[in-house]
């Protein structure tokens, strides 16, 4: 059952978004498991969008289970694990500029020791592929969607319809 969700449209950097407990760290290329559309590095999920620079409409939904599956709805899917100690997680940019949530010091997931699903969604993610977007309206939208799990498990490409 969705128990919270957020919304906002966020700029990105370098063609990245990051779900993490706040703190950059560097993530070498190829040392983690990886899909086309996000990088599960133990504690961090770096999220590849399209654009280069530029908004992108996201949303964040917090489950108690695993929700179902929409493929349906979405170009692109990709599922795997997040396991952190600590602060909890937030999504921000590389330069550690919190986006979701919104509010000042606040987390999407609680602080303490915890592994979560991740399910990530995209649509439009080729549209302007490798362009910048400068003062308009988001081509891509993401749906980010979290739930506790005990289950250990590599992360998986759902669907690749984007090409990209």
């Amino acid at each position: 059952m969705l128990q919270s969700s957020y919304q906002a449209v966020v700029p990105t950097e370098d063609h990245l978004l990051e779900l993490s407990p706040g703190d950059m760290r560097e993530i070498v290329p190829g040392a983690y498991p990886y899909t086309r559309l996000a990088t599960f590095a133990e504690d961090t999920v770096l999220m590849y969008v399209g654009i280069s620079y530029g908004p992108v409409d996201v949303t964040v939904e917090l489950h108690d289970s695993k929700p179902p599956q929409e493929l349906d709805r979405w170009e692109d899917v990709a599922e795997g694990i997040v396991e952190y100690k600590g602060k909890g997680l937030v999504l921000q940019g590389r330069e550690l500029e919190v986006f979701l949530p919104t509010e000042p010091g606040m987390t999407l997931t609680p602080a303490g020791s915890h592994r979560y699903g991740v399910r990530v969604h995209a649509n439009g993610k080729g549209t302007y592929y490798d362009g910048p977007l400068f003062e308009e309206d988001p081509v891509e939208q993401y749906l980010i969607q979290l739930w506790p799990t005990t289950a250990v498990r590599w992360p998986k490409q759902l669907k690749n319809d984007s090409g990209r």
